[in-house]
């Protein structure tokens, strides 16, 4: 779970609770209804980018790369996917690959609160040393051991898996309280 929380790239939208009987969207694709007091968050995580050098594999962390003409087109298509749920707010990592998916969800939206709001507890990992490197120059074994959260194996100016989960629970709980205004 920790290491697919920290993959994401998250763009949240905060779902006032609605009834879903009368929108038009696919039964396929209905959720079950909420009690009054309840909230549901949507977790969209941005297209495909364009990597450092424009080679696949190479990991580039928080580094703000633009999204590929393919991930523009997924950004859309999520963005239409959700255009029958109910929304208050878009919340987004400020990197510009997550902005772009979180305005293309809010276009054309009426009634939501402000504009994206970002949250650079949201952001990606801080790969530090790693940025632009791939898993072989890194060393599988050193890179197997991060993963596991091994202590020591944190890269220089990275962040452990421990200080991303930290950081994005906190940014989670900031959106949470949101809720509440």
């Amino acid at each position: 779970m920790l290491l697919y929380l920290t993959s994401l790239l998250l763009i949240l939208i905060v779902a006032p609770v609605i009834s879903l009987s009368s929108m038009s969207i696919p039964m396929s694709h209905r959720l079950p209804s909420l009690s009054p007091h309840l909230r549901r968050l949507y977790l969209v995580r941005h297209g495909e980018v364009i990597p450092p050098g424009g080679v696949h594999g190479v990991h580039y962390g928080d580094m703000d790369v633009p999204l590929s003409p393919l991930g523009k087109l997924e950004a859309s298509a999520a963005a239409k996917f959700l255009e029958g749920y109910g929304m208050r707010r878009v919340v987004s990592s400020p990197l510009s690959r997550a902005v772009y998916g979180a305005e293309r969800i809010r276009e054309g939206r009426g009634g939501m609160e402000g504009g994206t709001r970002t949250l650079p507890g949201f952001s990606e990992l801080k790969r530090g040393a790693w940025r632009g490197q791939t898993k072989e120059s890194i060393g599988t074994e050193l890179y197997e051991a991060f993963n596991r959260a091994e202590p020591g194996t944190t890269p220089e100016g990275g962040e452990s898996l421990n200080d991303i989960r930290e950081r994005v629970l906190e940014a989670r709980d900031e959106v949470l309280g949101m809720l509440e205004e």
